[in-house]
């Protein structure tokens, strides 16, 4: 590690300028440009006024999280795309949707281990500690033919059995990244036993337990730390759009009571009048890595916003961002190039971050 302590101490004494397209982008968008009812019965995909999400928990032939809600926005045109998903650094992340029924499910805002929902007689059985059953957001998954680039929300619901029910086949799904950086569908969690740690659980404005309103707004705050989350919007923004999905594991019975949310869309003249449809605000850095100021004056406009420029100022602001524990510091999960995790922020700071500061500082 010398010569790269060296090479620090060099690049601060030569205060190096490294041009760079960089620049931070703090997007609103009022409204989503696509939101699919992701239904197997669903007969009129992308088209529908509301979108209800639940659960067919445990059931054969069903997945677990049966009737999903997948919610896209358009990015191209207000970032730049196609830059390469290691030019985009996501800060943070907020989606809200609203609920169109009145009072049919209670609100839970914490998430339920698989445990929760088996038979109380199963040995691996965990008495769920609060009412209700929450509403998670996820990143999307996609199942071949279909990827970010080609799937719409008209698109068909899944491959073969052609006639649904279906279990396991629907093309875009619900999904977490698993430990070898790929993307997994969480939609059968329940029956193959396993925690998927959502993006986010939705919160609203009344007490746990309680019966939530109509026109409710659900805010769902990204966890940086989720697995795939950086990666996904990253990805998302090079193809110019982001997508997500939304789960909730409330059951349905043909016939019986409404117990689970149902959402509004973008169809929904009614909805759209009252800015009642989904909406998403990001805040993401496009550029190079090291590119993370304009000014080393605390007091200067530019300070923390970069500029398209990789010099001295970033050099000494990423020391103090490292110094203090801030989330900007983290960078990598590695400072090995052949590591997969190798630019992939991990919520731990420490010398990878470093390290991979200093080679994204030379080459610009």
């Amino acid at each position: 590690m010398s010569w790269r302590i060296g090479q620090a101490a060099m690049i601060a004494a030569a205060g190096l300028v490294a041009t760079a397209s960089g620049q931070l982008f703090e997007l609103q968008y009022d409204q989503a440009d696509e939101d699919r009812w992701n239904y197997a019965f669903n007969a009129t995909p992308g088209v529908r006024t509301i979108s209800p999400t639940f659960g067919a928990n445990l059931m054969d032939g069903f997945d677990d999280y049966d009737a999903q809600l997948v919610i896209g926005f358009v990015t191209e045109g207000d970032v730049p795309n196609g830059l390469g998903e290691g030019r985009y650094h996501v800060e943070s992340l907020t989606m809200r949707a609203y609920v169109a029924n009145d009072e049919q499910f209670a609100y839970d805002p914490t998430y339920d281990a698989f445990g929760t929902y088996l038979d109380a007689n199963d040995p691996e059985f965990t008495p769920d500690e609060d009412p209700g059953r929450p509403v998670e957001m996820y990143l999307v998954g996609y199942r071949p033919p279909f990827d970010i680039e080609m799937w719409m929300e008209t698109t068909a619901f899944g491959g073969p059995p052609v006639v649904p029910p279906a279990q396991g086949n629907r093309f875009i799904f619900a999904g977490t990244l698993n430990d070898s950086g790929e993307v997994i569908d969480i939609s059968n969690r329940l029956k193959e036993r396993f925690d998927a740690r959502p993006l986010a659980v939705g919160r609203t404005d009344v007490a746990p337990g309680a019966l939530v309103p109509v026109d409710s707004e659900f805010v769902f705050e990204a966890d940086l730390c989720a697995p795939g989350l950086r990666e996904h919007v990253a990805a998302g923004l090079d193809a110019g759009v982001l997508r997500f999905t939304l789960g909730s594991l409330q059951p349905a019975t043909q016939g019986g009571d409404v117990n689970y949310p149902i959402w509004y869309t973008r169809e929904n003249g009614l909805a759209q009048l009252d800015g009642l449809i989904a909406k998403l605000e990001v805040r993401v850095r496009v550029g190079s890595a090291a590119d993370l100021t304009g000014s080393g004056d605390p007091n200067d406009p530019g300070y923390g916003v970069p500029n398209g420029a990789v010099d001295s100022d970033d050099f000494f602001f990423f020391l103090d961002l490292f110094a203090s524990g801030d989330a900007r510091a983290d960078l990598t999960g590695s400072s090995n190039p052949n590591d997969p995790s190798y630019g992939q922020a991990n919520c731990t700071i420490d010398a990878d971050d470093f390290f991979f500061f200093l080679d994204a500082f030379v080459e610009g």
